[in-house]
């Protein structure tokens, strides 16, 4: 492209702009006028027209599984349960689980096969990390069951 075709395609896109940000003064009903003592509102006047953030709060959700438990006659602990623990804490966590491993899942079978032989083939630290601290967490609650008849018997004389 040459510049001329550069300059008239940016000259096009800023003229697309300014009709845009007159459309949306339009509707806000200002006016263009010099003597206008707000000049930066014909910049940010793109921006007022934009849709509004939808609601991401859950509590209309939440009031609705309230209501449909207490017409199931559902008692106070059960209310609690499963309204608050299962929908608030276990689903997003469970949700963001599986999306997660949808994630890894998706960038594994992404990844070329020579790459993905090499990695199936190494274990990271972390791994062995985790393996030692199970490990050891195993050893000793073996250990310490094993021996919690002689940790609660009392102890014998020796004469």
């Amino acid at each position: 492209m040459s510049n001329d075709d550069n300059l008239k395609r940016l000259l096009a896109m800023q003229q697309r702009e300014a009709e845009i940000i007159a459309e949306s003064m339009a509707l806000q009903g200002d006016d263009f006028s010099d003597d206008d003592d707000h000049g930066h509102r014909s910049r940010n006047a793109l921006a007022h027209v934009r849709p509004p953030m939808p609601e991401m709060r859950f509590e209309k959700q939440f009031e609705r599984s309230v209501q449909t438990l207490k017409e199931a006659g559902a008692g106070p602990l059960t209310i609690f349960l499963s309204a608050v623990v299962q929908d608030q804490i276990v689903m997003p966590l469970l949700n963001g689980f599986v999306w997660c491993l949808a994630g890894h899942a998706w960038r594994w079978y992404r990844m070329p096969k020579q790459q993905r032989a090499a990695v199936a083939g190494e274990s990271s630290s972390f791994v062995r990390g985790v393996q030692h601290g199970i490990a050891t967490w195993a050893s000793n609650v073996y250990h310490t069951l094993v021996h919690l008849p002689a940790l609660s018997s009392s102890p014998t004389k020796l004469e």
